[in-house]
């Protein structure tokens, strides 16, 4: 509090006119509140009681005894988190190479899609789903909900997602080229799919000519440098038609009812149905399902 303003003529400047030079905002933070303070206060008491452990945990962990508690699972759970010297010496996990490997099965970054095509529709339709159920929203964002206007019944809601920055007012207007943050965007997308293709190439066997492994080493950095180009530009093109952040806390303009079968798969060539079907069960006659 600044008790040298009148609460009469500054109420905000009296109650809180101290709080940014007791708290400054952190480097690592855009904003800061006394919610994140009481955060970071919650955050560092779960670690001492994370990191806490005694001599029935270490036996725990020589013996491998499964009839654990809660708090002990919790605790093991964390500290596999933490280790990372066992993380990044660990493969890619199954279900990651899955993902790529499906995803990567829809063809490369100049490809197009048929969606007039049976096949290239449900093949499209299923990698949405398989993504969706591993936590990654390409396109929108897919999850179960009350409704808006009868709290008492969970529908299916559908919300624009798929931008690697939190907003469309990142992109829209911008130029990719010549925008900083686009072009860190762009960088830190190129570095992800190098670091990607590092880990799951294979150890190339010794050859007494290394010109072509450096021909082929500098050729993969070109191919992830205008993978990384197109996804930003691709991103742009779709934030141009999300709806603004001011739009999107208006409700009206984010309940629309939808049935899937008269409302999406007769207008729209994704195959609706064969998404929800593989996201969840199929959709019932006559059921509706709510997009944002």
């Amino acid at each position: 509090m600044n008790l040298t303003v009148d609460p009469c003529d500054d109420f905000y400047e009296y109650a809180c006119g101290r709080f940014d030079d007791v708290e400054p905002i952190p480097d690592k933070d855009s904003s800061w509140s006394s919610f994140g303070v009481l955060a970071d206060k919650n955050n560092l008491v779960l670690r001492r009681i994370l990191e806490k452990e005694d001599k029935k945990e270490r036996a725990l962990g020589e013996s491998g005894d499964s009839s654990v508690s809660a708090e002990e699972k919790t605790k093991l759970f964390y500290k596999s988190c933490m280790d990372l010297p066992s993380i990044e010496n660990a493969s890619i996990p199954i279900n990651l190479k899955e993902l790529m490997a499906s995803v990567s099965s829809l063809g490369n970054a100049t490809d197009s899609l048929n969606l007039d095509n049976d096949t290239d529709r449900s093949a499209f339709s299923a990698i949405l789903s398989g993504l969706q159920l591993n936590g990654v929203s390409p396109f929108f964002s897919a999850y179960v909900g009350p409704d808006d206007k009868k709290s008492t019944e969970n529908v299916m809601q559908l919300s624009q997602a798929g931008l690697s920055l939190p907003s469309r007012d990142y992109y829209v207007d911008k130029n990719a080229s010549t925008d900083e943050t686009l072009i860190e965007l762009t960088k830190y997308i190129d570095t992800m799919f190098t670091l990607y293709h590092d880990d799951t190439a294979e150890t190339p066997s010794p050859t007494p000519n290394a010109t072509n492994t450096t021909a082929d080493d500098d050729n993969d950095k070109e191919d992830n440098e205008q993978k990384a180009d197109l996804l930003v530009k691709f991103e742009s093109s779709l934030a141009s038609i999300m709806l603004s952040q001011t739009e999107l806390r208006d409700p009206q303009k984010t309940y629309n009812v939808l049935d899937v079968e008269k409302d999406l798969d007769a207008v729209h060539k994704f195959g609706w149905s064969d998404f929800f079907a593989k996201l969840v069960c199929p959709p019932e006659n006559g059921s509706e399902e709510k997009g944002n």
